[in-house]
């Protein structure tokens, strides 16, 4: 074998062993994106219930939500900010969560007339983190993911 074959077995073997580690944290760095996005509208969600007069007063006079009248939606955007990311969290309906707070977060977006450029670029991030979680799923640290193994097993 020539020395540029043995090189090139080398860096393969070296690449494989690499590949193999990124599949190992994959699962972590999964459960870290749905950590961050859900701490976002948790938080947001917190904030809201501190004072719920100024709450339903910014419904009333700064946020655009059509259709629906401001208190109710003040009711909603709220429970929505406190209840759907503990889901998303735990990865229990993870793609129904992420995708729940993915037109949350459009609708959030597009409601306040006076979003700064960096308040966009924010809300883009989140939406491409939940559109990951979306198209990709919760990952392995999910609920979804050993719910979904144990009925395999059952079924087995």
């Amino acid at each position: 074998m020539t020395e540029v074959a043995r090189m090139i077995r080398r860096i393969v073997g070296w690449a494989q062993i690499a590949a193999h580690g990124v599949d190992l944290l994959a699962p972590i760095f999964d459960l870290a994106i749905r950590l961050y996005v859900a701490s976002v509208f948790f938080k947001s969600g917190l904030v809201k219930i501190q004072s719920w007069e100024s709450t339903v007063a910014l419904f009333e006079n700064e946020y655009a939500v059509p259709v629906v009248p401001p208190e109710l939606a003040a009711y909603m955007g709220t429970a929505t900010e406190l209840i759907v990311p503990v889901f998303l969290v735990l990865g229990l309906g993870g793609r129904l969560a992420a995708l729940v707070l993915f037109v949350f977060n459009i609708i959030a977006a597009t409601s306040y007339p006076d979003i700064s450029v960096a308040g966009i670029k924010d809300h883009i991030l989140w939406g491409c983190l939940l559109a990951i979680i979306f198209f990709h799923g919760p990952g392995k640290l999910s609920l979804d993911r050993l719910i979904l193994r144990r009925t395999n097993q059952a079924s087995q």
